[in-house]
């Protein structure tokens, strides 16, 4: 039996890179389900014309991402990093980074927020280092390759996946970092980036360390998750929580509300909240609508 790391998918080929450094393709059957970059894949006959895939090996960890249907499909494996990348252009989009951050909490994965394209940045680089201050963070801009090293340092011995917006500049970074040239597309006329990554895909920046470029998304649902995953991820909110009058406060309008005095006083940005709430509220209407089994 053999084994590899999987590169890509496309469809039901899959590249697959070897223990021994060679690269093939391998075909994937509907039953092992999806695979994705990351997996660990077994195969026994490589002769064979259409070789395929035995098994998956059992996954480290996996994140995962929620359709417009409810279904929860893997997104990339064996991760122990989310990177989520962001930029002045197009604009940060607060409830995006929140919805990825409390995916990974739930994943077991640790999280980084990396600032791209600082030359672009004003007042905003400041404000929202702040909000996610809880969140540890690297600044820098692929064009600027003095600018890297603090990026290469924080992917050092990790397997990372890259997220966010289109157009934030995933692939451009990981192109800088492997010193060549990704495909990566402009940003229109609304501020918006083009899809160019079309499917995810791994990289080796060395023995110890690998990135996954994925496909830019405008929003990573994570309705599916329950309430209580929803506040334990939110860590600089359940903080302040623990001192609310009433010990079920959903820090609405209640009188006492430990949460909402801290961000009167400026320890707790409004934003989380409100994406804290909204995030609350999407769960709570997804299991409402989720029929409960039979036991």
């Amino acid at each position: 039996m053999h084994e590899g790391e999987v590169v890509a998918c496309h469809g039901e080929r899959i590249a697959v890179r070897t223990d021994t450094g060679a690269s093939i393709y391998l075909y994937g059957r509907r039953a092992l389900g999806t695979v994705v970059p990351g997996d660990r894949v077994c195969w026994q006959d490589t002769k064979a014309a259409e070789p395929q895939i035995h098994h998956i090996v059992a996954r480290k960890s996996v994140l995962g991402r929620q359709d417009r249907r409810g279904r929860i499909k893997p997104v990339a494996a064996n991760l122990d990093l989310l990177v989520v990348v962001c930029a002045a252009v197009p604009a940060l989009d607060a409830y995006l980074i929140d919805q990825y951050l409390v995916a990974a909490e739930e994943a077991n994965i640790a999280s980084l927020i990396v600032f791209n394209k600082v030359d672009l940045w004003q007042d905003d680089l400041s404000h929202w280092s702040a909000v996610y201050a809880g969140t540890p963070q690297v600044h820098c801009c692929a064009l600027d390759a003095e600018a890297l090293p603090p990026l290469r340092a924080a992917l050092q011995g990790h397997c990372s996946v890259l997220v966010g917006q289109s157009g934030v500049g995933k692939s451009s970074l990981i192109g800088a970092l492997l010193q060549r040239d990704l495909p990566v597309g402009p940003i229109n006329r609304h501020g918006l980036g083009k899809h160019t990554t079309s499917t995810s895909q791994r990289f080796e920046l060395d023995d110890d360390t690998s990135l996954i470029d994925s496909p830019g998304v405008r929003e990573f649902r994570v309705d599916h998750l329950p309430v209580d995953a929803i506040r334990r991820s939110y860590h600089d909110i359940e903080s302040f929580a623990m001192y609310c009058r009433f010990p079920n406060c959903q820090h609405r309008s209640e009188p006492g509300c430990a949460v909402h005095a801290a961000v009167r006083d400026g320890k707790v940005p409004a934003v989380r909240v409100e994406n804290f709430l909204r995030l609350l509220d999407a769960s709570a209407v997804h299991q409402a609508q989720t029929p409960r089994r039979k036991t």
